[in-house]
């Protein structure tokens, strides 16, 4: 009887084990597949994602520019090994800064500030967007404006990479106006 017991309380404990659920679930083991799946749902950066981005971000940006093949001033858009996309801004903080700066310091009344606010945003104070095919032809392009020569502000313009985006901001930009822009371009 004992005997009867002890088996009937082992089949018991087997039965009632085979029936729990187990705390532990393991999660199926990543693949490449998977692991594929889950990069490409991470959107691509463009530049129009970036330009979102700023947007987002409420940065302060005034008159902005997107470039066609037909009014981009360098003539490279489409063009092969060049970039696909360009869109400029105008940073309206720094723009600000410089057409008070520079008030103050030619004598003008402030009644030339609106003049020459337009005419920083007619210079495109703030910076450019420029998207490329691929990251080679991005860096063909960086490769290049490292070679020009030392004349234009082009030579001290700040320059962030992500994918296959170059973002090039004004070196009238001070470093900490640059930086909202380097914040928000590189976590897209």
């Amino acid at each position: 009887m004992k005997k009867g017991i002890g088996i009937l309380l082992l089949g018991l404990v087997l039965l009632l084990g085979a029936c729990g659920t187990d705390s532990a679930v393991k999660e199926p083991k990543e693949t490449k597949e998977t692991k594929k799946t889950t990069e490409s749902k991470k959107q691509e950066v463009t530049a129009e994602s970036t330009m979102d981005g700023f947007v987002k971000a409420e940065i302060p940006m005034y008159k902005n520019v997107i470039f066609t093949e037909d009014t981009d001033p360098n003539e490279l858009l489409g063009r092969p090994n060049s970039y696909i996309a360009k869109i400029d801004f105008n940073d309206m903080t720094a723009i600000d800064r410089i057409a008070t700066k520079n008030i103050n310091e030619l004598g003008l009344d402030e009644s030339d500030k609106g003049a020459q606010i337009e005419q920083l945003i007619n210079e495109r104070t703030g910076g450019t967007i420029e998207e490329f095919k691929t990251e080679e032809d991005l860096q063909k392009r960086l490769e290049y404006l490292q070679d020009l020569p030392v004349k234009t502000d082009v030579d001290n313009e700040y320059r962030f990479s992500n994918g296959k985006v170059l973002l090039r901001i004004d070196s009238k930009l001070t470093p900490n106006e640059a930086e909202k822009y380097k914040k928000v371009f590189l976590n897209l």
